[in-house]
């Protein structure tokens, strides 16, 4: 594995992922500050969770976006940033749609996590209700660690640089 496409690789996710979470949360203040009974603040953050969720899901489809001189053509921010961009195995043709998904299952989870979370929130029964919630948060906490340590583990060890997502979808990153 290339060790600068590695390192333009990690950048590049912790740009794309740090944005899309910071912007997730900061979408929560104003709903959380608001005098709204709790079961609105616990839909609006479920279907918050779910949109952010196919945002990754979707972050490598093919689109064109234009504005502030920069032209995103075929890639993320982090991407674009980083000099890199996802293609099919040829290292030519752009991914699609169905790609994107397949590739970004995994970075996807801690969103759908979350929105199960917040769906059990809304259970009646108080102590079962904590004790679930609590579970389900460590188990999802040490899945999402584990998941990432191993996509990364993947990137670091693979000849072409190609994590299990990446592999799914039948993708790689080249350097442009």
């Amino acid at each position: 594995m290339d060790t600068e496409l590695f390192k333009k690789r990690m950048g590049a996710a912790f740009i794309d992922l740090v944005t899309i979470g910071a912007v997730c949360i900061l979408l929560h203040i104003p709903w959380k500050i608001l005098p709204f009974p709790s079961i609105v603040f616990n839909v609006i953050s479920f279907f918050t969770f779910i949109f952010f969720g196919a945002i990754v899901l979707l972050k490598d489809s093919p689109y064109r976006i234009e504005g502030f001189g920069v032209c995103l053509e075929h890639q993320t921010p982090g991407k674009k940033t980083m000099g890199i961009l996802v293609t099919q195995l040829d290292g030519i043709s752009p991914i699609d749609h169905f790609a994107s998904v397949k590739r970004n299952m995994t970075l996807a989870i801690p969103y759908y996590w979350a929105a199960l979370l917040v769906f059990l929130q809304s259970m009646p029964i108080p102590f079962f209700k904590w004790f679930i919630i609590s579970s389900f948060a460590i188990v999802g906490m040490l899945a999402v660690v584990g998941i990432t340590a191993f996509e990364i583990f993947q990137i670091y060890k693979d000849p072409e640089g190609r994590r299990w997502g990446d592999k799914r979808a039948d993708t790689k990153v080249i350097a442009l």
